[in-house]
């Protein structure tokens, strides 16, 4: 998957969104209606949310309460 792509997937458990994500897209603060699980594949993120700052990179999994404002840039 190359750089800046968030491929959404299907999730089997209702309300529950997951994401594998490559970093190198940025996005403005933002909502979901549902959880959202996502693992970063490649590069590296930082996001802001009400639970701080929070740096992501290979490997790390990322999850995101429904109604949590957050955003994220590409670090590096």
């Amino acid at each position: 998957m190359p750089a800046g792509q968030f491929l959404m997937q299907r999730s089997a458990i209702a309300g529950v969104q997951a994401v594998s994500a490559c970093s190198g897209h940025a996005f403005a603060r933002h909502t979901h209606e549902q959880f959202g699980i996502g693992v970063m594949r490649a590069g590296a993120q930082v996001s802001h949310s009400g639970r701080g700052q929070v740096q992501a990179g290979p490997g790390y999994v990322i999850t995101v309460n429904p109604g949590e404002v957050h955003d994220g840039a590409p670090l590096g």
